[in-house]
């Protein structure tokens, strides 16, 4: 496990490994030139604490590049843990826990404009290490992230759980690819509220989620048929989802 308490910037002349958990503490702000390498190590997750803030900001023609570390060929879906980002936009829970408190971090709060960065031209490939059955991390996850923050031109590539999940937050996101994962392409909970368009998502035959759940849509309030708020009330707009499964 690893803080980060000053702000850091990685520059694309250098390919990087990334080990562990390795939390951007409340704020820092990690910076990510564009046509950057970074290769997770086994469960190695990036953690934005609520208050940091991720610049990654990439182009078409240098995208940021988070991969496995394994050797090209032998690349497996949940090689390395993914991408959380944590905000301060409203939940309907107390102080929650992301996925279930298998990495530490809270978030949630009372600002639907909060922002936590920019991920735009970024590519997260074999993502989703299985701590535990049910217990995984997707290839990218906001807990309360806000509507100030910006997610575009996002692909999830070869992810072992949910290429993209939302629990609660207001943040939108365009243009996002979610190809070959295991799990669902969008999970929505906990009061999300945000708007999806421009989305595409292209399963792979050879692969499933071990629990029988492959969905393109999940979505719940908060998991207990409870009405907490704000209710869960993604809108999707421009949507593409091939099949099978």
């Amino acid at each position: 496990v690893y803080h980060q308490t000053k702000d850091l910037t990685l520059y694309s002349d250098t390919v990087y490994t990334l080990t562990g958990l390795f939390f951007i503490d409340s704020t820092v702000t990690l910076t990510i030139q564009p046509g950057t390498v970074i290769k997770g190590d086994t469960a190695a997750t990036l953690i934005i604490y609520r208050g940091g803030k991720i610049m990654a900001n990439g182009t078409a023609a240098q995208p940021i590049v988070f991969t496995s570390n394994k050797p090209a060929g032998s690349r497996l879906p949940g090689d390395w843990g993914g991408i959380i980002i944590l905000g301060e936009a409203p939940t309907n829970q107390v102080n929650p826990l992301i996925e279930g408190g298998i990495i530490p971090g809270s978030y949630g709060g009372s600002n639907p404009n909060d922002n936590s960065g920019i991920m735009r031209y970024v590519r997260i490939e074999y993502p989703g290490y299985r701590f535990q059955l049910d217990n995984e991390v997707n290839g990218l996850t906001c807990g309360g992230v806000g509507r100030g923050t910006t997610l575009e031109y996002i692909q999830v590539s070869y992810a072992d759980d949910d290429a993209y999940e939302f629990f609660g937050g207001t943040v939108d996101a365009k243009h996002i690819v979610a190809f070959g994962g295991t799990d669902d392409v969008f999970d929505t909970d906990f009061g999300y509220q945000g708007r999806i368009q421009f989305g595409f998502a292209l399963r792979d035959p050879n692969y499933d989620d071990p629990t029988g759940q492959s969905n393109g849509w999940e979505s719940d309030n908060e998991g207990s048929a409870s009405y907490n708020t704000p209710r869960t009330h993604p809108i999707y707009s421009n949507i593409t989802m091939i099949g099978p499964g």
